[in-house]
């Protein structure tokens, strides 16, 4: 038996804490909680698993959840900026390798213990706020952080997971047979879209918005009516022609974050393939965007870690609504890409995290002139805060963009301002707008 060093894809590794107890344990703080993950190996050294090996397998399972236990009990005892970190949502994953055999130690395992406790296995810690943990293979775990490459939807699926399983259990049937084909039932239904409705329905309340999102409604109602069928190739939304920016990103690229030979691509919905390309490119983007700082502000590499954060925390629908953006600046009259333009886009994973997106203009006599606006960054972010009646508002992040070819590739420059809101009350952002109308009539 051996803990293997967790190599977890570039966007989660963003997210990770220091060291507590171990390294066999990688926490993460997640922006809906900790995730703590731990890879375990064990070599069987023959083909066939006998009930003896299988015995065998299930101490050492219990053991590396002992070593889970020990360390999250450590993080709750924490405190991190003033917060106990004991009243932060935790969830754990244990991925673990059985060689040669694969498949059937899973079973066996969930059996055993469901068998035992009469309820799905909770971990035993003494912090309180652990939901669950959740058992994985490598293959298993791998296919979830492709079709689920980020922080937020990873989060809903494990409890999701969770919940199909203890669902399976209460109804008698075979709760492996569900927790297997999960992952699809989750990724193909309305689920996905819940948190982006909830924005969408809320931006529409406060006055932002004069219809709901066209996208957003066509793609919920797809998964809500196919479930777990395919969509039809006539697929009537936006389609992203993501293959000559990807050539100009690989340098940097996360291979991880992009679609992997676990899934043929052919068994993927339209919706899911233009989501998951959508969402390597954006992460791609972030890791190459350029930080504006002033004085007033601290370091760089500490803004670093906070905006990337910020930005990575995006769904696969907001991302995909963000890349959409960066498309459509083709599909713009030639006068309005020469004078450069500012579109706003809210976030749809975060009510509270509000985009100003500047396309630089072209042209020598544009306004929007990239040497103009790029030391002015800063201002922008400020006056936008007074402007948005979001009492939950608390980053404004503006982006300047510019376009440049070479040959036939295409190349982004993002230069990316965050600003930290301290959110008002509805009455302040009232009274905020009152004086902003006034001022505007005596002008």
């Amino acid at each position: 038996m051996t803990y293997q060093s967790l190599n977890p894809p570039n966007w989660l590794m963003c997210y990770q804490e220091p060291e507590v107890l171990n390294n066999e344990v990688k926490v993460f703080l997640l922006p809906l909680g900790r995730l703590a993950v731990t890879y375990l190996s064990i070599d069987v050294e023959q083909q066939k698993l006998t009930s003896r090996k299988l015995q065998a397998i299930e101490t050492l399972i219990d053991g590396a959840l002992d070593i889970m236990s020990d360390t999250l009990a450590a993080v709750s005892s924490r405190t991190d900026e003033g917060q106990i970190s004991a009243s932060i949502p935790m969830l754990s994953v244990l991925i673990v390798d059985i060689e040669p055999d694969n498949g059937q130690w899973l079973d066996y395992w969930y059996a055993k213990r469901i068998q035992k406790n009469n309820s799905v296995p909770q971990l035993n810690s003494q912090a309180a706020s652990i939901p669950t943990f959740c058992l994985f293979s490598p293959k298993g775990w791998e296919q979830i952080i492709t079709l689920l490459p980020t922080p937020g939807e990873l989060w809903r699926y494990l409890l999701y997971h969770h919940k199909i399983l203890s669902q399976s259990l209460a109804a008698k049937e075979s709760f492996y047979a569900q927790a297997k084909s999960s992952l699809m039932t989750y990724v193909n239904s309305l689920a996905l879209f819940s948190p982006a409705i909830e924005v969408d329905n809320t931006l529409l309340k406060y006055g932002l918005k004069d219809a709901p999102n066209a996208s957003l409604v066509t793609m919920a109602a797809i998964a809500k009516e196919s479930k777990q069928s395919r969509v039809s190739n006539e697929l009537n939304i936006h389609t992203l022609k993501m293959a000559e920016m990807s050539q100009a990103l690989k340098a940097n690229s996360d291979d991880r974050s992009i679609m992997t030979p676990l899934f043929d691509r052919d068994s993927l919905t339209i919706n899911q393939r233009h989501l998951l390309n959508a969402a390597a490119l954006w992460s791609q983007l972030c890791l190459q965007m350029v930080p504006i700082t002033d004085a007033t502000e601290a370091s760089e590499a500490s803004i670093n870690e906070d905006w990337l954060r910020q930005l990575l925390d995006e769904s696969l629908f907001s991302r995909y609504q963000l890349v959409s953006e960066l498309y459509n600046f083709a599909n713009q009259p030639v006068e309005k890409r020469q004078s450069g333009y500012v579109v706003h886009q809210h976030s749809y994973e975060s009510l509270g995290r509000h985009y100003v997106m500047i396309f630089y203009g072209q042209s020598q006599a544009a306004t929007h002139q990239k040497h103009i606006l790029q030391p002015k960054l800063a201002d922008i972010a400020s006056d936008m805060v007074s402007r948005l009646p979001i009492s939950e508002l608390h980053h404004i992040i503006v982006l300047g963009i510019s376009f440049a070819r070479s040959q036939q590739e295409t190349f982004i420059e993002l230069d990316a301002y965050i600003k930290a809101v301290t959110p008002m009350s509805a009455r302040e952002r009232q009274l905020t707008r009152q004086l902003q109308k006034a001022a505007s009539l005596k002008g």
